[in-house]
């Protein structure tokens, strides 16, 4: 009887199917994006004054510094599986 060797699954970089952060920026960007269309909609309503750019801008820094610490996160993570092939990530 002959073995069949299974070939082992190759991973190139970062999956982002697989990782718990890139999902919770997703999440946030989908918030972000329904949130703003919904204080536009209000804003564009009332006519006396032009506020929706303030909380735009704030809650976009911060969604901007969401995606920057996941980036960096899969760089890292990316980088452990290269260097440290069997090891999982310490989080």
């Amino acid at each position: 009887m002959e073995r069949v060797h299974k070939q082992p699954k190759i991973e190139i970089g970062p999956q982002p199917s697989d990782n718990y952060d890139y999902r919770a920026f997703m999440i946030h960007l989908g918030v972000f994006c329904l949130t703003m269309c919904v204080l536009l909609a209000l804003n564009l309503t009332d006519h006396h004054t032009w506020w929706v750019q303030w909380p735009f801008i704030g809650w976009g820094v911060g969604l901007f510094l969401h995606g920057l610490a996941v980036d960096h996160n899969q760089r890292r993570d990316g980088a452990r599986k290269r260097l440290f092939p069997g090891s999982s990530p310490t989080r």
